[in-house]
């Protein structure tokens, strides 16, 4: 079904805030090496994410093409929120 706009957006402001909240209240300081490491696996992850974008667009244009599917095979053309 169809999502309105604003229980996303409340849920984020939601979220944003109670980090924004913990980071405030901790009295943690990480050393540069914790930094770097945090960075580093920061980048692993933003390289993962470009991968699986890649691969999923190459899963829609092979199933643009229609690939031999037939019309029982096709997902349907409604707009689903999971």
């Amino acid at each position: 079904g169809n999502v309105d706009t604003e229980t996303p957006t409340g849920i984020s402001i939601f979220y944003s805030l109670v980090a924004v909240l913990a980071c405030c209240a901790s009295d943690y300081h990480p050393t540069e090496t914790m930094c770097n490491i945090g960075a580093q696996l920061f980048l692993i992850g933003i390289a993962g994410n470009l991968y699986h974008h890649y691969l999923l667009a190459q899963l829609r244009r092979n199933n643009n093409s229609n690939n031999g599917a037939t019309a029982d095979q096709e997902p349907p053309k409604e707009r689903y929120v999971a």
